[in-house]
């Protein structure tokens, strides 16, 4: 019997090695993400357009507080407020939100809980939203 418990810990090792140990889970694929989605009066737009380092550009607004036609005014820079870099996770998105006054780039990461070809659940600061796509 002593003679085998070298074994043990082979044996413990081949197991823990051979189980995948990731919790992610791949939630719906970055074709699903691109289009423009609505909640409400929140709206964000994946687009396929490459933003560099294998980021794409995306852009969110609110229509209470303005209108989309306004963040695509010419006095305001292209890809400023309003406009973000994103990359899709196994179960995020990652988005750095693009700020003109600063040029900054403030990193955030939206957890996904639902992703479709109508239907997305994503975790927005505190707050779990359900978006429709609208539109391609």
């Amino acid at each position: 019997m002593k003679k085998y418990l070298f074994l043990l810990p082979i044996l413990l090792m081949a197991l823990l090695t051979s189980c995948n140990m990731s919790t992610e889970t791949e939630i719906g694929t970055r074709e699903q993400l691109i289009g423009r989605w609505q909640s409400g009066t929140d709206y964000i737009v994946f687009y396929d357009e490459d933003a560099g380092d294998g980021l794409s550009w995306g852009k969110e607004w609110n229509s209470d507080d303005k209108l989309e036609s306004d963040l695509d005014d010419p006095d305001m820079d292209y890809h400023g407020n309003g406009w973000f870099k994103w990359k899709k996770g196994p179960d995020y998105i990652t988005a750095a939100n693009m700020v003109n006054i600063s040029q900054a780039e403030a990193a955030i990461d939206w957890k996904l809980f639902e992703l479709t070809d109508t239907q997305m659940k994503l975790r927005q600061t505190s707050r779990i939203v359900t978006f429709q796509k609208i539109s391609e």
